[in-house]
């Protein structure tokens, strides 16, 4: 099948004189067989609108869905008799209310031909592919009627055109004595532009009158022809259109030679089918702008670098969109994904799926298949060369660091797209020592927090180097994925709440004397980050911090919001460290709760008692215990690190931060995971807890303190700058902050100021 008209060019597939008409040696249908599954767009200026329109290609409209094609249709205000008897009583009026008692009637006599047409417009509306623009001639007035009938066809090379008639009605097309002249720009002699300059005029034409500037004509609305489209068809997907057509057959008789046309339509509607399953494919009609964009600059980096992209912004869409790009191009399917854990395994596995690649694999310590596929690997890297094998490997970051992954490539990747999710993984000691000796071909990163606060071994430097820039190749920030991009949110607005508490006399002093040992430190280090680390789990685990976590539940209980809340619990030195922690948060929600009787309404309007679970990385049936959160059969789940990366918590309303410390990575993603989007959900709240010093405190220690504070504001800026209260919120710090000599703003100031010198610091 050609590709392009060029090549119906080429092979002299057009009539020989440029002429189609009905009863000819070429009629119209043969030309709308050829050209329209290979168009991208097509432009359609009709003398005046029927309800069965484009009926008689209802062979060919699932190939130009499939094709990605799109359409426009310019309309004049006069019906066909038939539209003025069956659909409404004013021919001149598009309104929906004149139609929609006819509706349900005219669905159940439509026959498999116009079905199948309007599910094809239907799915062309619903994914903003159709336009149509009924207009009134009104040159000499009320005297005038256009009767104009032209096409304008873009196959993504070439524009080609046609004139005359081409009402595409079944007997339009095989009955009448229909024709039109068609117009192609390599028929024009050398320095003669006759056919390329027609087609532009109409183009331009067709552009004037969607942009409503042409003054030859009263613009009316669509909204009778879109709600028949929309009324009249059922949603469907694009593959599940090309079976329709490919079971399509015509409701009258026709001619042989038509017929024969169509046999050969469906032949090529088969192939495209059986391709289809086999080729790698973006799973929704189309892909943002930001992606295309995003896929657009790593291919002029030549294929390397790293993508900066918030939560729910779809960083693993645009990965794929890139790998199905390099399908497009070579044929090959060689890619290994590398991912922090088993969930984002079997989450980048169904990705993979989706975009019908094939070939794919598994590789962590939990995969019971794992020594099996290991075999299959390796003989399939024998001849990676070959563009058959197909070859997709999800791989964790401890597997990548493995002796039998090493086995099989032989620190040679060279063959290989790699996608690094959650980017700022490569970063850790034992990653960097290992990729240094690997050699890598084209290379893709993924985060939304790609630099490392906490960059004790040269972390950040690595990833720039081995993504060749020290800034992300594509950004789309989390201010943008809440407010819009391309007419889309990703993420929900949010309420930011601060809570306030400090820390006891003891932990204060240790705080000062960590404070006081991180200066001490070895001469490959810039600071002592022992210390560091030790000093903030003091903060994260302030012992007044359990106090809050019930206040702010008890507000949440009181308000009738309690359901759906994450507890963020602090992470400790080891497991031991944690278990107590947690254990510590909630006996002092289970006192309370115990004490005040607290009981809950579920869905089903029965009560019981409030139901809480701990979600750690050793908790078992863990997607059980998510999907119980989710039907609102637990109503808390207190969280550690196994909530930072990859684990989609969507229902979550509130979020309680007992601890998230200065590590912006770490807190930027946990509030990523509360943002995402749910049926019913249209905003969510967060409740930050604020750990500052006392007024006695700020008294007996006004340096450590104030540097306590920029250490703790850091991510209180972070979250308030773009939250829904902003206004409110720092009336409420102000208030907080009056008896310790300081304002927010004051605090905003130093806090950017630092920020700065680090970034100039970093570039220098």
């Amino acid at each position: 099948m050609e590709k392009t008209f060029k090549e119906i060019y080429d092979n002299k597939g057009f009539a020989y004189d440029r002429e189609y008409e009905s009863g000819g040696d070429h009629i119209p249908l043969e030309f709308y067989l050829k050209t329209f599954p290979i168009s991208k767009t097509i432009d359609v200026f009709l003398g005046f609108y029927s309800s069965a329109v484009f009926k008689t290609l209802s062979h060919v409209m699932a190939s130009f869905i499939y094709n990605g094609g799109s359409m426009r249709i310019i309309t004049n205000e006069y019906l066909s008799e038939k539209d003025k008897k069956n659909l409404i009583d004013d021919p001149e009026a598009f309104n929906k209310e004149h139609i929609e008692h006819l509706i349900e009637k005219r669905r159940l006599n439509l026959d498999p031909e116009s079905s199948h047409f309007y599910d094809c417009l239907k799915y062309l509306l619903s994914n903003g592919r159709l336009k149509i623009q009924p207009v009134k001639f009104n040159k000499f007035g009320n005297e005038g009627m256009e009767h104009k009938k032209q096409m304008v066809l873009y196959d993504g090379v070439d524009y080609i055109s046609t004139n005359g008639s081409i009402n595409l009605t079944l007997r339009g097309v095989i009955a009448n004595d229909e024709s039109f002249d068609l117009f192609l720009p390599w028929d024009d002699a050398p320095g003669t532009f006759r056919n390329a300059s027609k087609t532009e005029k109409r183009r331009k034409t067709i552009d004037k009158i969607f942009k409503k500037k042409h003054a030859d004509f009263e613009y009316l609305e669509a909204s009778q022809i879109e709600t028949d489209a929309k009324e009249l068809a059922i949603d469907k997907e694009y593959m599940s259109l090309m079976h329709d057509s490919k079971k399509l057959k015509f409701s009258v008789k026709i001619p042989p030679r038509i017929k024969k046309l169509i046999e050969e339509s469906k032949e090529k509607i088969y192939d495209a089918i059986k391709l289809e399953k086999k080729t790698p494919r973006f799973p929704y009609p189309a892909p943002y702008p930001y992606q295309l964009e995003a896929c657009k600059e790593w291919v002029e980096a030549n294929k390397e670098g790293l993508f900066e992209m918030a939560t729910g912004t779809g960083k693993t869409l645009t990965a794929a969109l890139c790998l199905i790009k390099e399908f497009e191009e070579s044929g090959r399917q060689k890619n290994i994904i590398v991912v922090p854990g088993q969930e984002l395994v079997r989450q980048w596995k169904e990705e993979l799926k989706e975009c019908r690649f094939s070939g794919i694999y598994e590789w962590y310590s939990g995969n019971n298949r794992l020594e099996k596929d290991k075999k299959t690997i390796k003989i399939k890297n024998k001849s990676i060369e070959s563009d058959k094998s197909k070859l997709n490997i999800i791989v964790t970051y401890d597997s990548f660091l493995t002796e039998s992954f090493d086995e099989i490539f032989q620190k040679d990747l060279s063959q290989y797209i790699v996608v690094f999710d959650e980017a700022h993984r490569m970063g850790a000691p034992g990653f960097m020592k290992a990729a240094r000796k690997i050699k890598f071909g084209k290379t893709i990163g993924l985060s939304a927090t790609p630099v490392r606060d906490w960059d004790e071994n040269g972390a950040n430097e690595f990833i720039s180097e081995f993504f060749k820039s020290e800034d992300p190749l594509y950004s789309f920030p989390m201010e943008d994925a809440i407010k819009g991009r391309d007419g889309q949110t990703f993420l929900c607005e949010y309420n930011y709440h601060p809570y306030f508490c400090s820390l006891e006399e003891q932990e204060w002093e240790k705080y000062k004397e960590l404070s006081r040992r991180i200066a001490i430190k070895d001469e490959k280090e810039k600071i002592n980050f022992k210390a560091a680390i030790a000093r903030q789990a003091v903060v994260d685990k302030a012992e007044q911090k359990r106090e809050v976590v019930v206040r702010v539940l008890e507000r949440l209980y009181r308000e009738g919001n309690i359901q759906w809340t994450l507890v963020y619990c602090p992470k400790g030195e080891d497991k031991d460290a944690e278990d107590k922690v947690l254990k510590l948060i909630i006996d002092k929600v289970g006192e309370w709760q115990n004490k005040n009787n607290i009981k809950i309404t579920d869905p089903n309007g029965i009560q019981r008692e409030l139901s809480h679970y701990e979600f750690i990385s050793e908790t078992s049936q863990r997607d059980v215990l998510l999907k119980s959160f989710e039907k609102r059969e637990v109503d808390i789940l207190y969280a550690i690190k196994c909530l930072d990366e990859g684990v989609n918590v969507q229902p979550t309303r509130n979020a309680i931060f007992a601890a998230s410390g200065k590590n912006k990575r770490e807190f930027v993603q946990r509030r990523g995971r509360v943002l995402r989007k749910f049926d019913g959900k249209k905003e969510a709240n967060i409740y930050d807890i604020i750990v500052i010093p006392t007024a006695e405190q700020m008294r007996n220690a006004e340096t450590s303190s104030k540097n306590f504070l920029r250490g703790e504001f850091g991510r209180l800026i972070e979250f308030l700058e773009i939250s829904k209260n902003k206004e409110k919120a720092v009336e409420i710090i102000d208030k907080k902050l009056k008896d310790l000599g300081t304002t927010y703003a004051d605090l905003k100031k130093i806090v950017e100021e630092n920020e700065k010198n680090r970034a100039a610091e970093k570039h220098s």
